[in-house]
């Protein structure tokens, strides 16, 4: 399995958690739950919202599963996502805290998506990985309020 993060493709054996203190190595608390509310996604039909929305590939699970570990393994710290299909078909993946919104579109065949704004007006719109501000860094100030 191959996904994107930063413009780089990534497998899951290139997912490594960083030793925290005292040797341990630890995914953050929340990494089991969110694998869970994305494998319960590929259970959605079309229609699934009555409107006719897409179904959620499992190709586009994979591939939010993989960015979901890589964030997990480089920042730890980071609150956990509110995980939602997209009605294209996608998933999004959204952090708000401390003024800060964060959302991530992953789809099925193009790179995911990073849009972020904040309450001082700083927002933008792009390829993840081409970001101004890096999403590792976003999430640490999303999670330090």
């Amino acid at each position: 399995m191959a996904a994107y993060y930063g413009g780089e493709s990534l497998s899951d054996s290139d997912i490594v958690v960083p030793k925290l203190e005292g040797g341990r190595s630890e995914p953050p608390t929340w990494l089991e739950d969110a694998r869970r509310e994305l494998r319960d996604l590929v259970m959605l039909e079309t229609g699934w919202d009555s409107y006719g929305a897409l179904a959620v590939e499992p190709t586009t699970i994979d591939r939010a599963n993989a960015l979901i570990k890589r964030i997990a393994a480089e920042a730890y710290f980071a609150p956990q996502p509110t995980i939602v299909p997209s009605t294209e078909g996608g998933v999004r993946l959204q952090w708000t805290r401390g003024g800060t919104y964060i959302l991530v579109q992953v789809d099925a065949e193009s790179p995911p998506t990073l849009y972020y704004e904040q309450t001082e007006g700083t927002s933008w719109e792009g390829t993840l990985g081409e970001e101004p501000k890096p999403l590792i860094k976003l999430l640490w100030e999303a999670a330090t309020f």
